[in-house]
């Protein structure tokens, strides 16, 4: 999968590149005040879907993958994406907004329409950010009680 297959068509068949970066996610915590750990924590699913072997199974999937993920999250990813490539390319010079964000997902149809280009330009980052393809789920820990379960249960081993 390439950059170019995450790209948003907009008004008039307007390409907009998406690409993740490690400056785009970090400005986009600081735009939102949304870690970006929390919002993997909600995006594995989407991810997953973005990924699917055939049209159909991702429509299918990312359908399905929505109903856990919000506006919030995908807004902050397209954010994330949009500045990361903005960055990274340099042809825009002043940094987006989300309101710049939400104004291009209006643009391009929506939540339902930028979801899958989004878990597709986040997939692509994925390796970068966590060492792990696309296609693995991300690891939770375990809660805190299990932890120092395990902890005490291997020390008096």
């Amino acid at each position: 999968m390439s950059t170019a297959e995450c790209c948003l068509t907009g008004n008039g068949g307007r390409k907009i590149p998406l690409e993740f970066t490690n400056l785009g996610c970090m400005r986009m915590e600081i735009a939102s005040g949304i870690k970006l750990s929390a919002i993997l924590s909600t995006m594995g699913e989407l991810v997953d879907a973005s990924v699917g072997p055939t049209a159909a199974k991702r429509a299918a999937a990312t359908a399905a993958a929505q109903t856990k993920v919000g506006m919030t999250e995908i807004l902050c990813l397209l954010y994330a994406g949009l500045e990361g490539h903005r960055a990274k390319a340099g042809r825009r010079p002043n940094e987006y907004t989300l309101d710049d964000a939400s104004d291009i997902m209006d643009e391009c149809g929506g939540m339902a329409a930028i979801s899958a280009p989004v878990g597709r330009a986040f997939a692509l980052y994925m390796p970068k950010l966590t060492g792990t393809s696309a296609t693995e789920p991300v690891k939770k820990k375990a809660p805190k009680a299990e932890r120092t379960a395990a902890a005490k249960a291997s020390q008096s081993s």
